[in-house]
């Protein structure tokens, strides 16, 4: 038997598989990283006065000062810093739940008070044994520069009952 080596095959180029290999990387990083910027919270800013500087809004929430008290279920606030408050949001926590509910429209500004009625958002006055938070929600802008509202976490949140 005579073996004969037929060089007939056609394949693809060393150039051309190295190219291809390069595009097929970067397509897969690209999607990688894509997918990798959804899991990433969206980052909101506020303009500082003080600096002249665009701040993390989360710096924002330590420099809230409010106080409440309670009477029946008007809560009166006052705003005593100098940071504005967009809205108003409030936890009540009884001994088997615990909601949240926003007072919306409720801006309060450095200096000054309103008086928010509970049972208008859906929550009744604390009982016995309640707890009443009273949560500052602030107003920043996205990187799109779009206003966005931003709920102070809740190491800033007030304790009211």
């Amino acid at each position: 038997m005579d073996m004969k080596i037929i060089n007939s095959k056609k394949a693809i180029s060393p150039v051309i598989t190295t190219v291809l290999l390069v595009l097929l990387v970067l397509v897969l990083a690209s999607i990688i990283i894509i997918w990798w910027k959804s899991f990433l919270p969206e980052s909101i800013t506020k303009f500082d006065e003080s600096s002249k500087t665009q701040k993390s809004i989360e710096q924002f929430c330590s420099r809230v000062s409010l106080e409440a008290t309670i009477t029946g279920t008007n809560v009166t606030i006052v705003n005593t810093g100098s940071v504005p408050v967009y809205e108003i949001g409030f936890k009540k926590t009884t001994t088997k739940t615990g909601e949240i509910k926003i007072s919306e429209n409720s801006q309060i500004v450095g200096g000054s008070s309103r008086v928010i009625d509970i049972s208008l958002i859906g929550l009744s006055a604390p009982a016995a044994g309640d707890s009443l938070y009273l949560i500052p929600i602030l107003l920043g802008n996205n990187d799109k520069g779009e206003q966005k509202p931003f709920q102070c976490p809740e190491k800033n949140w007030e304790k009211i009952a």
